[in-house]
């Protein structure tokens, strides 16, 4: 894998390439911790970096004001806006209780796992849990 960071960044890159950096930085910061486990760390990181930008700011103050609910729901609809490979939907399937399902989570849903989880905890999801109840190497529920 390489990425010359001395050259503009494309709008877009292949899945696995972004799979392929992401595993640099899980190797590179968590060594010696299982995969899951570190994966699932980077995913809850990566909402804290958001959180302090701009964007992520005001993305998540708005989400904070639509609450947990309607913020998971908007969420999920905006996966594609961040990355060209992804789908996903969404279904209420008790009050409070969601299935989300993501096209492309790769070999780790435990990044998308603790990206949700920690994007829950931001905008008030009074003890948020996000399980993994399916994975087929690619999508993830």
């Amino acid at each position: 894998m390489s990425l010359d960071v001395r050259r503009p960044f494309k709008a877009s890159y292949p899945f696995q390439h972004w799979l392929d950096a992401i595993g640099v930085v899980v190797e590179r910061l968590y060594p010696g911790r299982p995969a899951g486990a570190a994966w699932h760390e980077l995913g809850q990181v990566l909402v804290a970096g958001f959180e302090k930008t701009l964007s992520g700011r005001a993305a998540l103050t708005l989400a904070s004001i639509l609450g947990p609910r309607r913020a998971l729901q908007q969420l999920v609809r905006t996966f594609a806006k961040g990355c060209n490979y992804i789908e996903s939907r969404i279904d209420e399937v008790a009050p409070n209780h969601f299935v989300v399902w993501v096209n492309e989570v790769g070999p780790h849903p435990e990044f998308t796992q603790g990206s949700l989880l920690a994007g829950l905890r931001l905008v008030g999801a009074p003890d948020p849990e996000v399980a993994i109840v399916q994975h087929d190497g690619h999508s993830g529920t």
